[in-house]
């Protein structure tokens, strides 16, 4: 009897001990993750907001994000959230009316005779 049971709490100890490695490996990965999302955050380099009291073109302005995505080989999910982050006024107004699957930077420049 108390060798079952032994047996029964070595099995439940070695369980636990799995759990915890795949929590801590779990751990390790969103670590990785958000280091990674931080990184690439943390590298954008410094553009000039959108302004168009400043004399600024929407298509002149594009066309130096366009330059600077490209130098910094973006991928395009973050290409939206970098621009939005750039956009005032007006140009920061027609991005809000968006919906949330039309907030690709594919539809911005779509849209981009509207700002």
């Amino acid at each position: 009897m108390r060798k079952k049971e032994q047996e029964r709490k070595d099995k439940l100890e070695l369980e636990k001990l799995k759990l915890q490695a795949e929590i801590e490996n779990a751990k390790s990965l969103q670590s990785k993750k958000d280091s990674s999302t931080s990184d690439w955050i943390a590298k954008i380099p410094r553009m000039n907001p959108f302004s168009e009291a400043k004399g600024d073109t929407m298509d002149a302005f594009l066309f130096r994000f366009e330059m600077l995505v490209k130098a910094h080989n973006w991928p395009e999910d973050k290409k939206f959230l970098a621009l939005s982050n750039l956009l005032t006024g007006e140009s920061l107004k027609v991005l809000q009316t968006l919906s949330v699957e039309q907030q690709t930077y594919a539809c911005v420049t779509n849209t981009r005779n509207k700002i």
